[in-house]
């Protein structure tokens, strides 16, 4: 999570823009879908599994919309036999084994974030990051309206919640390893697994559909 070259980070928050996969545009990688595909236990963010096609395209349908869409096209997929049928159709002379490794280098992009410590409080907090760095810059930042914290970037959120802790006596830091690094990095090894990780099963369907 934590990179040592802060200033890269920052300006990394504002120039790293989303990818096109399968596609589908996605939108930059934010809190709001963080906290979606941690509910659904997306191994793109746990890392526990092999990453199934359903687990990409649920994480392309999530990551394509914003927080008003309320999950709009995951459930059409999910609803839908036609949906389904349209999208089994459009995998058939897709490389969704790469598409697999796009969606992963995705997450892991936009998971960057300044590392830092806290000096008087160093417990691990027990809430979701998503919900702790949204809150703490609608607490802060006055102008900021929920659907914009939400769907903002995950670097760049993480960025100003290191500017407001700095102001509240965090430090910046190059070298240690902060609370948000030691929770996000073990994410990150999980996702550097998961890349080499696809199902069995899937693996031999492909290779007689390309046979």
């Amino acid at each position: 999570m934590g990179d040592g070259n802060a200033l890269g980070i920052f300006a990394k928050a504002f120039l790293v823009k989303p990818p096109k996969i399968l596609g589908i545009q996605l939108r930059p990688f934010s809190a709001y879908h963080a906290l979606v595909l941690q509910m659904l236990e997306s191994p793109f963010l746990a890392g526990e599994r092999p990453v199934t096609i359903e687990d990409l395209l649920t994480g392309i349908l999530v990551c394509s919309e914003g927080y008003k869409a309320n999950l709009r096209a995951y459930l059409r997929f999910q609803n839908s036999r036609l949906s389904k049928t349209i999208w089994a159709l459009r995998l058939l002379f897709r490389n969704t084994d790469q598409a697999r490794l796009d969606f992963a280098e995705y997450v892991r992009t936009y998971l960057a974030a300044p590392s830092y410590w806290m000096k008087d409080d160093q417990r691990m907090s027990k809430v979701p990051y998503p919900f702790r760095i949204s809150v703490s810059i609608l607490e802060n930042i006055g102008s900021m309206r929920p659907e914009d914290v939400w769907d903002m970037g995950l670097t760049l959120a993480a960025c100003y919640k290191a500017c407001i802790d700095e102001t509240h006596g965090a430090d910046l830091a190059d070298k240690e390893i902060a609370e948000m690094e030691q929770k996000l990095g073990l994410q990150l090894d999980r996702i550097e697994a998961s890349m080499n990780k696809i199902a069995p099963e899937e693996t031999a369907d492909n290779t007689e559909e390309r046979g």
